[in-house]
């Protein structure tokens, strides 16, 4: 079994480290990947912005690690949106589908109801949030 938890979303070129993986991981081996979540509500408090930090290159809900996990020859066995995942290896799938409107428009509506909780939430008390601008600035925008 390899564990990398919280790894993943630092990964400059995820698709690079596959061969390493693959070369440690045993046939019969499984690999337990945990990332943040974007579409996990947990990530987003207090404070969104520290979700989206300067040290996570990317940014993953299941379907988009799927596809990278498929693409670079793992099969899924169990995952969710926290985002849990374990895999197995498995056929490289080069044929994967990564553009998804439903999802693209699932996760910009997730995006938009938590800047709007954190703005409220940064009015209600009275910490903006964003450096120079005032509660009245925040209340416009």
């Amino acid at each position: 079994l390899i564990i990398l938890r919280y790894v993943f979303e630092h990964m400059l070129n995820p698709h690079a480290e596959f061969s390493s993986l693959k070369e440690l991981l045993k046939p019969e081996g499984a690999l337990f990947v945990e990332v943040p979540g974007i579409l996990n509500p947990q990530w987003w408090k207090p404070d969104p912005y520290f979700y989206f930090d300067v040290f996570h290159a990317y940014c993953y809900c299941l379907n988009h690690l799927d596809c990278l996990m498929r693409t670079n020859g793992f099969r899924l066995l169990q995952g969710d949106e926290h985002v849990f995942s374990l895999w197995r290896l498995g056929p490289e799938d080069k044929n994967v589908q990564w553009q998804n409107p439903a999802l693209v428009k699932r996760i910009i509506g997730h995006l938009t109801a938590m800047e709007r909780a954190r703005k409220l939430n940064a009015i209600r008390v009275g910490i903006v949030g964003m450096p120079g601008k005032s509660l009245s600035y925040v209340r416009r925008h």
